[in-house]
């Protein structure tokens, strides 16, 4: 019965339709159906949840909608196998049945094809699923998995059905016995065939340039023209291979799969075993080799199983695809694979042979340590002993550092994220690997970037821009610019391009809003500043101010809507330019203070030696009496 499991409590599925399992290449079967959204079972179906069917448990991977049917599609459930992590992770040299019993839990049975070769597994950040999964190509096999879990009592025979791990050997090329032709079971046909890697002499070679001309009657090649007649030479290399013997007998294997054209077939079946009991020899499961009778091509020939889509509720519909070559592909993907594997131990041997080899050559000692993770740490020091050495190199997953107090602190050296750590770094040139434009040119004392930023947090939006930038009314400007996103930035161009101008370039500093310009500010107010600023209705006043000592100040220039006043110093003296009240223009003059008159279109109004020249006046300059009556000059007495 198809169930799921939610929040703890098992529910049946019921009304649901195109239920099928697809039996996959490497085990990892997957179980798909749809159901109707409205339904009531529709409620538990949630990603993750678990499904069971027959001797498995799936976990439920994607829902897919569109409309009133939901299509689910689960996996089988390995996640027991995700629950650990390596940092490193080192097998040794073990066997496969000896790998899987370190990775699965207590309790498990493993059975079936046994390898017999013991192979080294090194990994690093790693899960006891990714394990696994790599054991399939070092060992060149293929897993079955029952993973419901086993009840208290087991009925006998069916032990296998609970908690076991069934080892299938994918490069059995024996045919099995059963056959498929358009007579019997098959309905429908659909071919692929390519000829690429065809052969029918092999020259098989081993380690050392072992042949098989010592059991193969002098010859070093094996011939085999079970399709063609033709003469056409292939070349395999396995330096795992010692024994003559063994080199052939494989070679014989791998030659009868590349003497055939690579050829697939995607066959719609009845599968005649699951409707009646009597064509039990009619069995289909995966990786078997059957024969394929194709009428139409006039060939008979064996193929293996690579995918079995099964529908469970509906036999007649079963359907399966199957290869001459795809498993001989992988077979030889797997031992290359392998023989890496080999050689990178191989190689992590000699390194360490040779560390010690130099490091003593040096006059340094080697050591290497490993933590309870099983990772390892290589130390290169100055002493016999770790502990006693002062100078020490530490070489580890972790990255590459250096201690000069005995491993209390470590000065320097690369993290694993290619981080440097150094006191001090001599070199010409630091360049940005992701902008080559970016770059600290030590030769010459430049510095190429186009923004410079604040160091402290809490100022990150304050920056400093250098290069290009073009303003609202289209000018562009080249220099640096400096901005605040909490306040009005300030701008610093030179190298300005006028439109309107060619070839006019200005010095320019540029505020978005008020400007000062000051000197001798760090001693308070005592200092000088240029004021540039902005009025209530965005007039523009302009007003400098002098240092008069002691921390006072004077105003020396003051303009604005009104006017303009300029100061002498202590103020003794202020003239005005700007408007009367009638809005006539005037120059105002005021001594010490007191005011003096004005100057406009009309001529001189105001005082003439202290009086009111536009009333009447006597005025005496050296003798000479000046009466005036309105503004004018009536007589002169002498």
């Amino acid at each position: 019965m198809l169930s799921i499991f939610d929040s703890g409590e098992k529910y049946p599925i019921t009304g649901y339709d195109n239920f099928y399992i697809d039996h996959l290449d490497g085990g990892e079967d997957t179980l798909n159906f749809s159901v109707k959204t409205d339904a009531e079972i529709y409620k538990h179906i949630a990603e993750e949840n678990r499904v069971e069917f027959r001797d498995c448990y799936y976990k439920l991977k994607s829902i897919d909608a569109p409309s009133t049917y939901a299509n689910v599609s689960c996996t089988v459930d390995l996640g027991f196998l995700k629950e650990n992590f390596h940092k490193v992770y080192d097998s040794g040299s073990l066997t496969l049945f000896a790998l899987l019993q370190t990775l699965l839990p207590a309790g498990w049975t493993i059975k079936g094809f046994d390898p017999g070769i013991s192979r080294t597994i090194h990994m690093e950040n790693a899960t006891d699923y990714d394990i696994a999964k790599q054991a399939l190509s070092t060992y060149s096999v293929s897993y079955e998995w029952h993973t419901k879990t086993k009840p208290a009592s087991v009925p006998a025979g069916d032990e296998n059905q609970y908690e076991t791990l069934v080892i299938l050997n994918p490069n059995d090329t024996t045919p099995s016995g059963e056959y498929l032709t358009d007579q019997l079971n098959l309905r429908r046909i659909a071919f692929k065939g390519k000829s690429t890697d065809f052969c029918t002499r092999l020259y098989p070679y081993g380690k050392d340039g072992l042949t098989i001309a010592s059991v193969n009657g002098g010859l070093e090649y094996i011939e085999n023209h079970q399709y063609s007649s033709d003469i056409v030479c292939g070349y395999w290399q396995d330096d795992r291979y010692t024994v003559a013997e063994n080199l052939k007998a494989d070679a014989e294997k791998r030659l009868d799969t590349l003497s055939v054209p690579a050829r697939s077939y995607d066959c719609d079946v009845i599968d005649l075993a699951k409707l009646d009991p009597k064509y039990s020899d009619f069995k289909f499961s995966m990786y078997k080799v059957v024969t394929l009778i194709d009428r139409q091509r006039h060939v008979r020939i064996n193929h293996q199983i690579m995918k079995y889509r099964e529908y469970p509720d509906e036999p007649q519909r079963n359907e399966l695809i199957l290869s001459t070559v795809l498993k001989g592909v992988k077979a030889q993907l797997s031992q290359a694979i392998a023989t890496v594997q080999e050689t990178v131990n191989q190689q992590r041997d000699v390194q360490t042979q040779f560390s010690n080899l130099m490091a003593n050559a040096l006059g340094y000692y080697h050591t290497e340590q490993r933590d309870e993770q099983g990772r390892t740490t290589a130390y290169i020091h100055n002493k016999p002993l770790l502990s006693e050495s002062s100078t020490i190199w530490k070489i580890s997953i972790e990255g590459f550092a250096v201690s000069l107090d005995g491993g209390k602190t470590w000065s320097g050296g690369f993290t694993a994220e290619t981080t440097l750590i150094a006191r001090l770094i001599q070199t010409n040139k630091i360049e940005s690997l992701a902008n080559p434009n970016v770059y600290f040119d030590l030769v010459n004392g430049i510095i190429s970037a186009s923004t410079l930023g604040s160091s402290d947090a809490t100022a990150a939006d304050v920056k400093v821009r250098v290069g290009e930038t073009e303003y609202v009314d289209g000018t562009k400007a080249k220099g640096m610019i400096f901005r605040s996103a909490e306040s009005p930035g300030f701008f610093l161009v030179i190298n300005q391009y006028i439109k309107d101008a060619l070839d006019h370039y200005v010095a320019d500093i540029m505020s978005d809003g008020d400007l000062y310009l000051r000197s001798n500010a760090h001693v308070g107010a005592q200092e000088n500043r240029i004021m540039l600023m902005e009025d209530s209705d965005r007039n523009g006043t302009i007003r400098i101010d002098r240092a008069a000592g002691q921390g006072n100040l004077e105003i020396a220039f003051y303009s604005s809507k009104d006017g303009t006043d300029i100061y002498s110093p202590n103020n003794t003296v202020r003239i005005f330019l700007g408007k009367d009240n009638s809005g006539n223009d005037i120059i105002e003059f005021a001594f010490n203070n007191v005011y003096q008159g004005y100057i406009a279109a009309d001529g001189y109004h105001g005082l003439i030696n202290g009086v009111d020249g536009m009333v009447s006046a006597n005025i005496t300059i050296d003798n000479v009496t000046l009466h005036i009556r309105h503004g004018l000059i009536e007589s002169v007495s002498y």
